[in-house]
């Protein structure tokens, strides 16, 4: 099964989320440099987006770990 870990400290928040197989993947969200980073751990890459081309980080995260945010 798939799990899932999110962690929010004041204008910070990090989801971490395990696949099935044992892929980690996180994203790192920073509200002070609104700055959004999606980090894979497999591939052993990191993508940076700024928030301002982003509609929505919310809509941005629940499109990443769609089962872990439901409603949105």
């Amino acid at each position: 099964p798939q799990t899932s870990q999110i962690q929010i400290d004041g204008r910070r928040m990090r989801a971490e989320v395990i696949g099935e197989r044992g892929e980690k993947s996180s994203v790192v969200f920073d509200g002070t440099k609104k700055l959004m980073m999606l980090i894979d751990d497999s591939r052993k890459t990191v993508t940076e987006m700024s928030v301002r081309r982003l509609s929505s980080p919310i809509t941005a995260l629940s499109m990443w770990v769609p089962n872990a945010m439901p409603g949105v």
